[in-house]
């Protein structure tokens, strides 16, 4: 059973990235199961996995905001920049056999994720429907 799900105030109207963002909470399932089954042992792959799919994402609401002059787009790039470095930073602390990574993950991953969906995407989302209605 999955620990953390799209809940209905986090859709965001747009449904390719509404897909995006479920496949974000696939990840983060992913990793909560993994620790729940294995540990820590497969970490690395998880990390991958989320590196690459969070790029694409980001590169896909990016080109949103610029298409529909979103007027925050500057302020949104930088959120993603630091989520970005955060998970560089893991990384990192993988290497060097952090206790309790996997969970400081999950943890992250999970407020990060529900926060900058509610604040941030929305804001963007809301925006630019106001912005586009016929």
């Amino acid at each position: 059973m999955d620990r953390f799900k799209l809940d209905d105030n986090l859709y965001t109207s747009f449904e390719e990235i509404d897909r995006q963002h479920a496949n974000m909470f696939r990840i983060i399932n992913m990793l909560s199961s993994m620790l729940d089954e294995s540990g820590e042992e497969n970490l690395s792959i998880i990390l991958e996995e989320l590196k690459h799919y969070a790029g694409y994402h980001f590169s896909s609401e990016e080109a949103l905001f610029k298409n529909y002059g979103y007027s925050a787009t500057d302020e949104h790039i930088a959120e993603h920049r630091s989520f970005a470095k955060k998970i560089e930073s893991f990384d990192l602390e993988l290497i060097v056999g952090t206790p309790n990574l996997g969970h400081n993950m999950l943890s992250f991953l999970e407020d990060w994720l529900k926060t900058h969906i509610l604040t941030h995407d929305q804001k963007a989302f809301d925006e630019i429907a106001e912005n586009n209605k016929d």
